[in-house]
């Protein structure tokens, strides 16, 4: 694993909306909060990006692209 990354704000802005979207009707999850949640998702390596985290993964080509790819797999209910 390389060493620590973070997503510019232009990044992180687009996932939050992304994770916004994914959860609807926050009613239904008492207590989330999508901030803390994906910048906690962000630090996790994954398997479906070569075990990078998906903070890695931003800074490479595409790589954007490919988090949101692995958002839309969640939030259909695929193991990522």
């Amino acid at each position: 694993m390389g060493s620590p990354t973070k997503p510019s704000k232009e990044q992180f802005d687009v996932l939050l909306c992304r994770v916004r979207a994914m959860v609807v009707d926050e009613t239904e999850w008492p207590g989330f909060i999508p901030e803390l949640w994906l910048a906690e998702w962000l630090a996790t390596p994954i398997f479906a990006l070569g075990w990078d985290t998906p903070a890695e993964h931003l800074a490479k080509k595409d790589g954007l692209e490919h988090v949101l790819g692995v958002l839309g797999a969640i939030e259909h209910g695929h193991c990522a």
